[in-house]
């Protein structure tokens, strides 16, 4: 078990600036193949995924992690949520590829992107097979006998997108189609609110949302969306196990060109004077539908 290492304090650390270009650019995260991961549950979940390169503690949950006390209550609670740290730390070499950079808790809360910051941290290596369109629809169609997809045309809140990757992974989609509108799944607000389902879910981006509309259309996958034109309620459709959804931005919905090359329009039942619903919400319900 690893227990004694210096903790950084200057802020002018280059390890630490490293860090947080990372955290706050989408440039420095294409250039690396890196980005910013923060929390307990996160970060364990990265490691047992493989995908961490470089694990970043505070000077103070470091201590916790490695006390010779950490069986107490405290100590607990980590273990559960953070086992995989704990396993990084020790000496059994489960982890042995994985840098440990440990920083003041000032200099952690810092770095932080959250109000309470529980400690824990990484830069997670980006999915290399997410890249090319091959390598998505192989992945997206490794599930028995259906594929269903989540196409999202400009989705921009950071937290919606993140909602929808997590709500993605529950509802059994297959994989996530964005278009170059759509907010970057690698901002720290989007990877925290994923819970762990980046690193589960395949996706990847497109230049030209039509194009693979019309390319997922040739492999006979039927397209849906909701939409105020749209004939018919969710609930009185077939989609069938080859299909997909499109969600658009929160303000001004799907675009035009994108309704267009849908297979069905649909509405969501709504009662009262409601005229439509936040766009991770419509997201979930259509998902759960599909």
């Amino acid at each position: 078990m690893i227990t004694e290492c210096e903790a950084i304090k200057s802020r002018d650390n280059a390890r630490l600036k490293a860090a947080k270009k990372i955290r706050d650019k989408s440039s420095e995260r294409r250039k690396t193949g890196l980005f910013f991961a923060e929390g307990v549950k996160m970060t364990d979940e990265a490691l047992a995924a493989g995908a961490v390169d470089t694990l970043i503690l505070s000077e103070s949950f470091f201590g916790k992690c490695t006390a010779p006390d950490r069986e107490n209550a405290e100590g607990r609670l980590i273990a559960e949520s953070g086992t995989n740290i704990v396993k990084a730390l020790s000496d059994e070499g489960a982890f042995d590829k994985v840098n440990t950079t440990v920083l003041s808790d000032s200099l952690f809360n810092d770095l932080a992107d959250t109000v309470n910051p529980q400690g824990a941290a990484a830069l997670v290596k980006k999915p290399s097979w997410r890249v090319t369109d091959e390598a998505f629809l192989n992945e997206a169609f490794k599930r028995d006998g259906y594929i269903k997809l989540l196409i999202t045309d400009g989705v921009q809140d950071p937290g919606n997108l993140g909602t929808m990757v997590r709500t993605a992974e529950a509802a059994g989609m297959t994989g996530i189609i964005m278009s170059r509108g759509t907010a970057d799944i690698f901002n720290p607000k989007v990877v925290r609110s994923t819970m762990g389902s980046i690193l589960r879910v395949p996706f990847f981006y497109v230049d030209d949302l039509g194009a693979a509309m019309e390319g997922l259309k040739a492999l006979d996958i039927k397209i849906f969306s909701t939409h105020l034109k749209g004939k018919s309620y969710m609930n009185e459709v077939d989609y069938g196990n080859r299909c997909a959804v499109v969600i658009g931005n929160e303000a001004r919905g799907i675009s035009d060109p994108a309704a267009d090359l849908c297979d069905v329009l649909v509405k969501i039942p709504m009662h009262g004077k409601v005229e439509s619903l936040n766009a991770s919400i419509a997201a979930a319900i259509m998902m759960y539908r599909l």
